[in-house]
């Protein structure tokens, strides 16, 4: 069965089936028939559960200012009367639909009867939303292994397959028309009083609650899946919805950057034509998905650009640190009108700068070097250096440096009348008002 399928496309299916089938029907329903009102009820069931549980939630709210002892899960007499009124709707539609279970799966007669002798409430008290359906799915392996349930079984299988895209398919319809009410109270509503924000809240509460529906009939078709073919296909597309996975589209306001930042699988999965996709729906949902494409792109390209800046910086640290290596040696010829004691200060002092300048190239280079190695970057300078695996922290770096620096300079301080004062001041002058284009160094 394809992947772009939907359960009533699979109803057809297999009504064309047992129309061409030659056996005659043991029952005035078909088996599809049988297999897609089982379905159509169990979701009868979340749906009850639902209306449920809402009114509950509306009148908790409703209570809070009584205080949290006296919340009753109590309800209005009208909301009793439709609830009852739903019940014994469905109740009866179960009992109709119990004549020709008990056809095609005899073996569920067994399971009814004990369910009648160990249940202490009689069955009309019981509510509708409860009854066990016993669909294939739900039976005992031992039920399930008879030869007379392969065909049964493999029909709901591929009824549920269509169920499980149908739920993703509203769940992605749901998370649009959400992500639509968020970007409209973004920019029509907030700031304009306790009311209006009130009641987008409500209304994204009532989308958020049928977003839920659709996620519970999600997972109860997958875990169908997961009994009747639990090595089938069908994990590839359908995979376990967790509640973080409900999001999108697009990034949310939930803190995580761009660059951490995934998209959610829902997103990700080949998608049904099903009835809420088609239309205008289906190419503003492409539309958005391209526009989060090349952001994505965007944002990809511009930390590749990034990422050939910093090694364009690193390699013209290190350059420059070579070059101020040998313009300091470079300097030493300068003087030549001193003796010769003053001509070995001045040598050794250019020494002393220089050295200075090649050991930060070398512990550039140490620091760097494993980080580049690690993203399988080779740069152009590596063989000019010997860089062990240890990366030596920033801070090790600079406070070696300074130690470096510091000894040299109290040693230049202990040894007075070897050195030119004036030539030295000059010196520290000139370095610090050399301006040099590091833009213009080559390697």
């Amino acid at each position: 069965m394809a992947l772009a399928t939907t359960l009533q496309d699979v109803r057809l299916e297999l009504a064309k089936e047992d129309a061409a089938s030659s056996a005659a029907s043991p029952h005035r329903i078909t088996l599809a028939t049988f297999l897609a009102t089982g379905i159509d009820l169990e979701e009868q069931q979340y749906a009850l559960q639902y209306i449920f549980y809402l009114q509950h939630l509306t009148y908790s709210r409703r209570q809070l200012s009584l205080g949290v002892s006296q919340i009753k899960a109590t309800r209005t007499s009208k909301q009793l009367a439709d609830l009852e009124v739903k019940r014994t709707a469905l109740r009866n539609r179960i009992q109709q639909w119990r004549e020709a279970q008990l056809v095609y799966t005899p073996c569920v007669g067994s399971l009814l009867v004990q369910t009648l002798t160990t249940t202490a409430d009689p069955p009309s008290t019981e509510p509708a939303e409860s009854i066990p359906l016993h669909l294939p799915s739900s039976l005992p392996q031992s039920l399930r292994q008879s030869p007379e349930l392969s065909d049964v079984i493999e029909k709901e299988r591929r009824l549920r397959v269509a169920q499980a895209d149908d739920a993703l398919a509203d769940i992605r319809r749901q998370r649009r028309i959400i992500s639509g009410l968020w970007q409209f109270k973004k920019l029509n509503v907030d700031g304009t009083g306790n009311r209006a924000c009130t009641r987008m809240r409500t209304l994204y509460n009532r989308f958020n609650l049928r977003t839920q529906r659709c996620a519970g009939r999600y997972r109860a078709a997958r875990d169908a899946l997961v009994t009747l073919d639990p090595d089938g296909s069908w994990q590839s597309h359908l995979q376990v919805l967790k509640d973080n996975d409900i999001r999108g589209p697009g990034k949310d306001e939930d803190g995580v950057g761009n660059g951490r930042y995934t998209p959610s699988w829902i997103w990700l999965v080949p998608r049904i034509h099903s009835e809420p996709d088609i239309g205008t729906s289906e190419q503003v949902l492409d539309d958005n998905l391209q526009v989060e494409w090349s952001k994505s792109q965007a944002r990809m390209q511009r930390w590749e650009e990034e990422v050939i800046l910093v090694q364009e910086e690193m390699r013209r640290v290190i350059t420059y640190h070579e070059w101020r290596a040998e313009w300091w040696r470079s300097q030493v010829a300068r003087r030549t009108d001193a003796d010769d004691t003053s001509l070995q200060g001045i040598a050794a002092y250019a020494e002393k700068q220089a050295h200075l300048s090649e050991q930060l190239a070398q512990r550039c280079a140490e620091f760097w070097l494993p980080a580049l190695k690690e993203k399988g970057i080779s740069p152009a300078w590596e063989e000019r250096f010997s860089v062990t695996n240890v990366v030596t922290p920033v801070k090790s770096v600079v406070s070696n440096v300074a130690d470096d620096h510091d000894q040299y300079r109290e040693s230049d301080e202990d040894s007075e009348g070897t050195g030119d004062g004036e030539w030295g001041q000059m010196e520290d002058n000139d370095y610090d008002n050399d301006e040099i284009d590091l833009f213009e160094l080559d390697d």
